[in-house]
């Protein structure tokens, strides 16, 4: 019973202590900017293979581990640019360990372009792992539901790998 005293008493004095410890330190700027290819899993149609391009941005300090995405995302490599689903977002950052390793929820919205434009929306999740100075690969996993009319609708699943430049 002494010693669950003890305990306890522990507990409390540790409490101010750590009430006390100095704020984190605000996130700085970040980014990344990449291109890459990409393999649709669902709705490719045939043409699964694809390119893809994104950038990310975290200004840092008061908006934390939130950030903004833009992507050009599922676009043919022949005839190149042809079509594609262009989206903007919200990225949040969920883990890292910096520089070598990022990890990212996004939340996108967006449209097809090419043949029709259709409204998109979706998300999906991204890591980053550095390799040498501010070169990183980027592996990125998104699913997206495509309008295709009222009543029809299209999942894309994609798993895209980009060759990056980050900070």
């Amino acid at each position: 019973m002494r010693t669950m005293g003890c305990l306890a008493a522990a507990a409390l004095l540790a409490v101010p202590a750590a009430a006390a410890a100095d704020p984190p330190a605000p996130r700085p700027f970040r980014f990344s900017l990449g291109a890459g290819g990409s393999l649709l899993a669902s709705g490719g149609g045939g043409d699964h293979w694809r390119g893809v391009a994104a950038l990310d941005l975290y200004p840092g300090g008061g908006f934390g581990a939130y950030g903004a995405t833009v992507a050009v995302r599922s676009v043919p490599f022949d005839p190149f640019l042809d079509g594609g689903l262009a989206t903007v977002g919200l990225a949040f950052e969920a883990g890292a360990s910096r520089p070598l390793l990022a990890i990212a929820f996004h939340g996108d919205a967006g449209a097809t372009f090419g043949d029709a434009v259709r409204p998109a929306i979706g998300g999906g999740l991204k890591s980053h792992f550095g390799v040498y100075g501010p070169l990183a690969l980027a592996f990125d996993s998104t699913l997206h539901v495509i309008a295709e009319d009222v009543t029809d609708y299209k999942v894309v699943v994609t798993f895209s790998l980009l060759v990056a430049i980050s900070r």
